[in-house]
């Protein structure tokens, strides 16, 4: 039986041998696979990484907000208290 004459073998068949027991075709496949499994993981990996980043930028500017509503909160209170004692005082 000539290497022509074998059916293609599945990957995942191939990934449980050796090297050895493989053609060169074979080998080639399975490198082939591996190194798209490598990009995809480094792909995913750097869009976890910008995600973060993205995440980083909008809780800060997320907390400037909330410090800034928290003072124009403070500043309106300061003025109604102010207001208020004006009134009590003069009644």
């Amino acid at each position: 039986m000539t290497t022509e004459d074998r059916q293609e073998r599945s990957l995942d068949e191939l990934l449980r041998l050796n090297y050895s027991d493989m053609t060169d075709d074979e080998i080639d496949r399975v490198v082939e696979w591996k190194a798209s499994i490598k990009a995809r993981d480094t792909a995913y990996q750097q869009q976890i990484a910008n995600q973060n980043a993205w995440n980083e930028r909008h809780l800060a500017e997320l907390q400037k907000q909330t410090e800034i509503a928290q003072s124009e909160q403070q500043a309106l209170l300061r003025a109604s208290e102010e207001r208020l004692k004006k009134v009590m005082g003069s009644e």
